[in-house]
């Protein structure tokens, strides 16, 4: 399953250029990461690919689809609902989230806040895997259109604690 879902990955990361929406990259000591969506069609229908490398070689890495529209009666306010097949050496999982992303246009500089939160128990998961869970929480500043800076935390999960810390980020919208 693990070359399966790094072909996959290589493969909408080759098109993240041509149908694209968003690219954003996260720098920490030690880690990497990497996140891209773009529309599938002409509803909110999204493929998204994200990654993590760390330094000591595991590696974590998942391919999934998403929806999102606006929260009723709250236009700044898009939340989002996703399944990610994701990969970490020996462990697979299908982790079903919720993810929300709130803009706040009236600052001097348009300010975003957003999160996301996926889980899989062990029925979703695989290999050495008996549960996972992904956090992830993002401030960003938007510094010129379609071009931001953020700070971010995530917290990754499998059976015990995996990759939990601070990072800084270019995020880049089309």
């Amino acid at each position: 399953m693990g070359k399966i879902l790094k072909k996959i990955a290589f493969s909408l990361l080759l098109l993240l250029p041509l149908w694209g929406d968003t690219l954003r990259v996260g720098l920490s000591s030690g880690t990497a990461s990497l996140y891209g969506e773009f529309q599938i069609g002409l509803k909110p229908i999204f493929a998204r690919i994200h990654g993590l490398y760390v330094k000591d070689g595991d590696n974590w890495g998942g391919v999934g689809f998403m929806t999102q529209g606006p929260f009723i009666g709250y236009p700044n306010l898009n939340v989002s609902l996703f399944v990610d097949g994701v990969h970490s050496q020996n462990r697979n999982a299908l982790p079903i989230g919720v993810g929300f992303n709130y803009w706040i246009p009236y600052a001097f500089l348009p300010l975003s806040i957003r999160g996301e939160f996926e889980y899989a128990n062990n029925l979703l998961t695989f290999g050495d895997a008996d549960r996972f869970s992904r956090g992830v929480i993002e401030i960003g500043v938007q510094i010129i259109e379609n071009g931001e800076l953020f700070l971010g935390y995530r917290n990754l999960r499998w059976d015990s604690p995996f990759k939990s810390n601070w990072y800084l980020g270019v995020g880049f919208m089309w």
